[in-house]
């Protein structure tokens, strides 16, 4: 499964070409083959981000009340199992995690196709605003629903510290045509068991592949 590197420097051609990257002339990008060469590749993947999504991600459903109108909506994160991490890991490594029970959740995927876009916009009000931020929407009342209630407080849909609360959340499964690259850090709450999330929240697979 490619990924693609969208930041790379004319004069940087031959030096990436000898690592062994490929050109496709139809996107006018280079990309990586082969997921156990990434390492190799370290400084162009960090000027997109610092965390390679392999193979699928997780669109995560919960359910939260909102602030503004009190009503109760879906609210939506990501989630990622296969990942390559180069964020804080010294120069010459990554951090591999690929099948290891757990389900890291994201805030956001990063950039997002016009496809893509539009389907989360469609089923969750899940839409940039006007710093181009993806942000949650109330689905009553249209009132945005800020991350840091959503992801960081104890007593969001999802700080996972118990069965129930998994079961609670429905995991939605998105093939990738291809590795990404995201900035999004994932989140570690204190209270929260990710192994929990896999194990007992309800799951769909969307049997769709998505061009991100």
């Amino acid at each position: 499964m490619p990924l693609y590197l969208d930041k790379v420097n004319s004069d940087e051609w031959d030096e990436i070409k000898a690592f062994g990257a490929i050109w496709d002339d139809s996107r006018k990008k280079w990309f990586v083959r082969a997921q156990e060469n990434y390492w190799r590749f370290r400084k162009w993947i960090l000027r997109q981000g610092k965390i390679v999504i392999c193979d699928h991600f997780y669109i995560i459903e919960g359910k939260s009340k909102c602030y503004k109108c009190r009503n109760s909506s879906i609210v939506i994160g990501f989630g990622i199992e296969n990942f390559f991490e180069f964020g804080d890991v010294p120069e010459d490594k990554m951090r591999i995690c690929f099948e290891t029970g757990t389900i890291q959740i994201i805030e956001s995927i990063g950039h997002l196709s016009l496809a893509f876009s539009f389907y989360l916009k469609q089923e969750y009000n899940y839409f940039q605003n006007q710093n181009n931020t993806y942000l949650n929407h109330c689905a009553n009342c249209g009132a945005v629903r800020g991350n840091y209630y959503l992801f960081e407080e104890e007593d969001s849909p999802f700080c996972v510290d118990d069965e129930k609360t998994a079961e609670k959340l429905t995991l939605k499964r998105v093939k990738l045509q291809n590795d990404i690259i995201t900035n999004s850090d994932y989140h570690h709450s204190f209270i929260s068991y990710d192994y929990y999330i896999k194990n007992y929240s309800k799951f769909i697979d969307l049997n769709k592949y998505f061009n991100l």
